[in-house]
Parts: C-alpha cells; structure tokens; sequence
C-alpha cells in the first residue's frame, strides 16, 4: 500500500537537498501515481500550498514561464521533524 500523494510530497522534499518545483515533483512520482486520478499538476501545486500554510514546507524561489509564475518549494524544519511519522505510514 502506497502513502497518500501529500505524504509522498513531503517525503520527496525532505530527502531533496535542493528546492523543487512542482514539475520536478510531478515527473519524480509519476511511475509511483500516474495512473490515480488525483494525480495532475493542478493537485501537486494544491496540496503543496496546503503543506505551506501549516508551515510543512516554504516558497523558496520564483520564477516566470511564459505567463506562470512557477515557486520552487523547500522543506522547513518543521517539516523535517514531522518526516519521522511518514516512515510508519509506508508498507
């Protein structure tokens, strides 16, 4: 059984030691949840504010792709230290 798509987020941040946006997230889990529904840009960029707003994760940078403005995200300390609960979550 497979973590929830937003656990699989904060997981990925925590083991990166670079920001990421979240095309790289998108590209990162694909083979794992590329068949789900849930699975689309739009919902990777939603749950990644969602993380941001309970301090999980923070904006780190920006940039602009045509008329996108794209944010690179980055996990917070916060966020690392909630990362010892995942572990128990994966089977």
């Amino acid at each position: 059984m497979k973590a929830p798509l937003r656990f699989s987020l904060l997981r990925y941040l925590i083991e990166q030691s670079r920001p990421a946006a979240p095309r790289d997230i998108f590209e990162r889990l694909k083979t794992q949840y590329g068949r789900e529904r849930q699975f689309r840009l739009s919902y990777i960029e939603e749950h990644l504010e969602s993380l941001r707003g309970v301090g999980l994760v923070e904006v780190v940078g920006a940039a602009e792709e045509g008329d996108r403005l794209v944010l690179s995200y980055q996990v917070t300390e916060y966020g690392q230290s909630r990362g010892r609960y995942l572990a128990r979550l994966e089977t």
